[in-house]
């Protein structure tokens, strides 16, 4: 990032902590004290944690340092492939130029798309030479041939099938994931929250296209498409993330179950917690050192300003007697 950029991420940082301490936590508060025995503070209990389990993993996400009580078990809910049904293995099966799927998750609604949008998607698939497997919530009249709707898909399951070779997303999490450990290339279409940044990886790391929803046209996604289908770099960009997500020692699910296990054994593993949480943010972030040597270092500034501003009215003062 450069400078501007980063001032916005920090400025946005910023804003989202005070809104979840101010906004959020209050709220939650509420609802602990109206729905659970005891009315535990809230407050206490986030800041005497054993244990964060994180849905994250360098594959997906960027590096970032980790205390000894924060593990990262992204893509813990991808199993191995289960059956499909028979039509939509049939359809996976005689697809060989192979198949685009087209979800944009489970809260987000295709048919929601405006007819403008709509159209351009249609338009696009028309041209192609592959099939299209595409999440859409009611039947559309006119389709191509090529184009088969079904109201609910499972992604992760179709994924798995060798003939897949694009994967529209809106950018979740969790999808973003199941293209990355089945090393399908993206194509994004984020909306909200964190598939912007997620899509935005995705293209920095050369393993997916961002399509901005407000740029979406039939021109800009048929590029978007032939950048993922006919430049090898995306295929072996996700491919080698893809090996990056599935080079464990265990499982990820087996994993939280250990650290979960772990802490129960250990009392709650006071040993893996982080001193800095107990301290108040401006201690933790060194504001109040970096206070003071900001104002060691006026001191002597200011001190002599005063002494020259003082030696010059002297000096003005003697020259006028």
């Amino acid at each position: 990032m450069d400078f501007w950029q980063r001032l916005e991420t920090s400025f946005y940082d910023i804003c989202m902590i005070l809104y979840y301490q101010w906004t959020i936590l209050p709220k939650q508060q509420k609802l602990v004290e109206n729905f659970i025995p005891g009315k535990p503070d809230l407050y206490k209990i986030l800041n005497n944690e054993s244990l964060i389990l994180i849905n994250s993993h360098v594959s997906v996400n960027e590096a970032v340092p980790m205390v000894p009580n924060a593990i990262e078990i992204g893509g813990f809910h991808i199993e191995d492939p289960n059956p499909l049904p028979k039509d939509l293995q049939k359809f996976l099966d005689d697809s060989p130029n192979g198949v685009i799927i087209f979800s944009m998750g489970s809260i987000l609604r295709s048919v929601n798309f405006p007819e403008e949008k709509r159209k351009a998607c249609v338009d696009t698939f028309a041209k192609l030479k592959l099939n299209v497997l595409w999440k859409f919530e009611e039947n559309i009249a006119g389709l191509p041939p090529n184009v088969k709707i079904m109201d609910w898909i499972p992604v992760s399951d179709v994924l798995a099938h060798p003939n897949v070779k694009a994967f529209i997303t809106h950018g979740g999490l969790l999808s973003t994931m199941e293209g990355v450990y089945h090393g399908v290339p993206l194509v994004g279409i984020p909306i909200t929250v964190d598939q912007k940044m997620n899509i935005a990886l995705a293209a920095s790391n050369g393993y997916g296209v961002e399509v901005s929803y407000k740029e979406l046209t039939e021109e800009t996604l048929s590029q978007a498409l032939d950048a993922v289908l006919n430049n090898p770099k995306y295929k072996q960009n996700i491919q080698r993330r893809s090996k990056i997500i599935r080079d464990r020692p265990m499982k990820p699910i087996d994993e939280a179950l250990y650290w979960i296990e772990y802490v129960i054994r250990h009392q709650g593993a006071p040993h893996l917690r982080y001193p800095g949480a107990d301290l108040n943010w401006f201690q933790r972030n060194l504001i109040d050192v970096a206070a003071f040597v900001v104002f060691v270092a006026l001191v002597p500034i200011f001190a002599a300003i005063l002494i020259l501003k003082r030696l010059t009215k002297n000096k003005i003062k003697h020259k006028k007697e």
